[in-house]
């Protein structure tokens, strides 16, 4: 059983569940999640349903089940010492 939040922000409210898509994001900085909030901006302006979520918080189950597009958004900050 999914025991995740699978709350989404919603463009439309009669889309399908073809139309789900979730972006997980991981950053040091904030860069990651910055983009992925453009992303949702974006998605939503497109009618889609979208979830974001950091990758440390969501439950990989739920997304197996719930989502046909899964997009990872991920910008380390490399030191070259």
């Amino acid at each position: 059983m999914c025991m995740c939040d699978c709350s989404v922000h919603v463009g439309l409210v009669e889309m399908s569940h073809e139309r789900r898509i979730v972006v997980l994001y991981g950053s040091q900085t904030g860069t990651a999640q910055e983009v992925a909030e453009r992303i949702e901006r974006d998605a939503v302006r497109r009618h889609l349903l979208v979830t974001i979520k950091p990758l440390d918080e969501y439950d990989i189950v739920c997304v197996a089940r719930n989502y046909q597009l899964v997009m990872f958004v991920l910008f380390l900050k490399l030191s070259l010492s």
